[in-house]
């Protein structure tokens, strides 16, 4: 029995192979699982093979939980053909969107991609039983389940901290919690002055500059709320201060400055960075937090909210003998934190009036400059430098090698 299919082959057979294979048998699989077919000689065994042609099968979700689909041969296995299935989505559902936001999302059943609908404000309904404090309480979004804790505290009376008849707290009359602070700024104003500390940095991608020049800088959650558009720095925020803005004092923290930049660099991708010059009048009018390390280490997160005062900056200029750090061998700068990763953390926002100035490296190393003349012309009232040597290591890098960066690596989840 010959097959339509290989008529052409059997006329092949006829002018190239002896006349035993015109009374051949008929072609046949080599296996249930291979395209291969052969077609073998009833006298002498001789073997023809050839390849034969596709059978397809149906279509298939290439997994269970994706909406790709595939078509396969049914011998063989190989996929034959392909195409994006349309989604299953299920319901409707709530999920957070930042900090006062909760959006209506469905969720397809078998790819996991999500199709978002209106934006609404959290519907925050009270949690009695959640907490045993008296002062505390819990409140969860009826739509999203996303929780928050607000304090309510009992006011006492304004009373002077540490006997230094300056700084002043005022303490709930249950928790004895510190629930108001009155710094006084002549004393942080005579610190800045002794350490000629003249100002607080903060390194930023160039295109975001226009938009911090008009809105002045802004914490994460800020920047979303309010739909600014920005490029941030740092995917993770590890240290979980999100409308938080992380400052530091004289000079950039150096070793987070250059791995954002060589991250850009491995990526293949060009960017302009710039060093912003802050007036120090922030850390006594803006609400401060000052962590003598990282703010990402576990240590600086567990620091309570309250460590704005005086003493709490001052720590930034202490000795570290666990990591046999001290100033006088290291002989930086008085204006200098001792740690160059200490971090002097803003909340919310800092507004335009606080900028002094704007720094870049050297021209030579400005991908666009033309956008930064155009930056220069539009903000005439900002004052422009170029200061190489923000862009590099500070003085002490060599007390700060692998073995004390290693010690600081592991403290951070």
């Amino acid at each position: 029995m010959n097959h339509p299919k290989n008529a052409g082959l059997q006329n092949v057979l006829e002018i190239n192979t002896p006349d035993s294979f015109k009374n051949s048998n008929d072609w046949e699989y080599v296996s249930d699982v291979s395209l291969e077919q052969e077609l073998k000689c009833k006298r002498c065994g001789m073997i023809l093979k050839r390849k034969a042609e596709d059978d397809y099968g149906d279509w298939e979700y290439e997994k269970n939980n994706c909406c790709k689909q595939i078509i396969k041969c049914k011998r063989c296995g190989e996929i034959l053909d392909q195409k994006i299935a349309e989604h299953r989505f299920g319901d409707w559902e709530f999920e957070s969107y930042g900090s006062e936001k909760c959006i209506k999302v469905k969720v397809c059943l078998r790819c996991d991609q999500k199709k978002y609908g209106e934006i609404f404000d959290h519907d925050w309904v009270d949690l009695p039983d959640a907490t045993d404090d008296a002062c505390e309480r819990v409140l969860e979004c009826k739509r999203c389940k996303k929780e928050k804790v607000e304090y309510v505290h009992h006011s006492g009376i304004w009373e002077y901290c540490d006997n230094t008849n300056c700084d002043q707290v005022k303490k709930c009359s249950d928790c004895n919690e510190i629930i108001e602070t009155r710094i006084n700024p002549e004393r942080f104003i005579n610190y800045i002055k002794s350490r000629n500390i003249k100002y607080l940095l903060h390194f930023t991608l160039a295109e975001n500059l226009s938009s911090i020049f008009s809105n002045g800088l802004l914490g994460r959650e800020s920047l979303e709320f309010y739909k600014i558009k920005h490029s941030h720095t740092d995917d993770n925020r590890f240290d979980q201060k999100l409308d938080f803005i992380s400052l530091s004092v004289s000079f950039p923290n150096y070793k987070m400055f250059f791995r954002k930049r060589e991250e850009l660099k491995r990526n293949g991708i060009e960017r302009d960075w710039a060093i912003l010059r802050l007036k120090p009048s922030i850390l006594w009018e803006k609400t401060c937090l000052f962590f003598s390390e990282n703010a990402a280490t576990t240590h600086s997160k567990s620091i309570h909210y309250k460590n704005n005062r005086l003493e709490d900056f001052q720590k930034l200029f202490s000795d570290i003998p666990l990591l046999k750090i001290y100033r006088i061998k290291t002989e930086i700068a008085d204006y200098y934190t001792t740690n160059p990763q200490a971090e002097v953390m803003v909340q919310s926002n800092i507004e335009p009036k606080y900028i002094h100035s704007v720094c870049f490296d050297l021209k030579d190393n400005i991908y666009d400059w033309d956008a930064v003349i155009k930056l220069r012309k539009k903000y005439k009232n900002i004052a422009f430098f170029f200061t190489p040597k923000l862009f590099r290591q500070r003085d002490d890098w060599i007390f700060w090698q692998k073995n004390v960066d290693n010690h600081i690596r592991s403290k951070i989840d």
